[in-house]
C-alpha cells in the first residue's frame, strides 16, 4: 500500500507542520506504530485470556516487555500501560455492544495466486447494528464481518483500502465465509469518571467501511505493485559446517533460496525457544 497509494494530504500538512520538521515528524509517526502494534497484541492475548491483572506489577512487567521487543523508550511506559488499560475496555464494550464472536485474530494470509499478504485483526460474527437491550433476539441481523483496529484518532481513505485488500485473501482463505461486513475501529480517551447515573461510558470509534470498499481499486493496486516494485528475492549466505584448523572457508559458505534460509532460520528459533512476536 505504501508504494501505490498516495499519502493522504492531512499527513503531509500534519508533518510539515510538527514542531522539530520532517525528521521528528517522522520520529513520531515511527513511535506511534510501536504503539499500535503492542496495542494490537495486547487485544490478542485478551481474547487468548492471557492478560494479567490490571492492577498488578505483572501487568507493568508485561507491557514493559512489549516494549522492549518493540525497541521503545521505557519513559513513555506509564503513558501506554495506560492507553491500553483503557484502550482494552473500550474493546470490551464493542464486544458486548454487537455480541461480537471472534472467528480469527491477528491472523497472517499469503496468496500465491493473488501475489501478496496480510495480516488481518479480527474475522468474526456480529450484529449488524448497536441494537438495544429491549431488541428480541431474533430480531438482530447477525454478519459476518472483518474489523481492522487503528490505534491512532483519525480515519482516512487508505483505511477502506487496505480492508478491500483483505477482503480475497479471507475469501481465498476461507472460502465458506462470505465478508458481508468491514469496520474500523479506533479507541477514544473516554472521560475517567462515570455520569451522574454511576454508568461509565466506554467509548470508541467504530466506522463502517462497508460501502466504501473496491475491491477494483485494490485489484488494481496489488496490479500495479506487482509490475513495478516486486522482486523475487534475492538468494542468502549460509554459514555451514565445523571450521576447523587448517581446513578451507569456501566450505563453509554457500549460497541458498531466501525460502531455504528462511524455513532453517524460522526452526532455529522454534528449537531455541524463542519468542516471536
Amino acid at each position: 500500500m505504501k508504494k501505490t497509494t498516495p499519502t493522504p494530504p492531512e499527513l503531509t500538512k500534519w508533518m510539515a507542520s510538527f514542531p522539530g520538521g520532517y525528521e521528528a515528524a517522522k520520529e513520531y509517526t515511527e513511535l506511534a506504530a510501536k504503539k499500535g502494534t503492542i496495542m494490537h497484541s495486547v487485544f490478542a492475548d485478551y481474547v487468548n485470556g492471557l492478560v494479567p491483572e490490571l492492577d498488578s506489577a505483572e501487568f507493568h512487567e508485561y507491557i514493559a516487555l512489549k516494549m522492549r521487543r518493540q525497541k521503545a523508550d521505557k519513559k513513555y511506559h506509564g503513558e501506554w500501560q495506560h492507553f491500553m488499560k483503557k484502550s482494552l475496555l473500550s474493546l470490551m464494550q464493542w464486544i458486548e455492544d454487537y455480541e461480537v464472536t471472534i472467528i480469527c485474530m491477528e491472523v497472517s494470509l499469503v496468496s500465491e495466486a493473488l501475489g501478496y499478504a496480510g495480516q488481518v485483526d479480527v474475522i468474526c460474527q456480529m450484529n449488524k447494528s448497536k441494537y438495544t437491550d429491549k431488541t428480541p433476539a431474533d430480531k438482530r441481523v447477525r454478519v459476518n464481518a472483518v474489523v481492522d483496529f487503528k490505534s491512532g484518532k483519525y480515519n482516512s481513505d487508505s483505511h477502506s483500502v487496505q480492508l478491500s485488500m483483505y477482503i480475497p485473501l479471507i475469501q481465498e482463505a476461507f472460502p465458506g465465509f462470505k465478508v458481508e461486513m468491514a469496520w474500523n475501529w479506533h479507541p477514544k480517551d473516554w472521560r475517567e469518571k462515570p455520569n451522574k447515573d454511576g454508568e461509565w461510558n466506554f467509548s470508541y470509534d467504530d466506522i463502517n467501511q462497508t460501502n466504501n470498499l473496491s475491491l477494483d481499486e485494490a485489484s488494481h493496486l496489488i496490479a500495479l505493485y506487482n509490475m513495478k516494485h516486486r522482486r523475487e528475492p534475492e538468494e542468502v549466505v549460509k554459514f555451514t559446517g565445523k571450521p576447523v584448523l587448517g581446513g578451507k572457508p569456501s566450505e563453509l559458505v554457500k549460497t541458498v533460496a531466501f525460502e531455504e534460509h528462511w524455513e532453517s532460520t524460522l526452526h532455529l528459533a522454534m528449537d531455541l525457544g524463542l519468542e516471536m512476536d
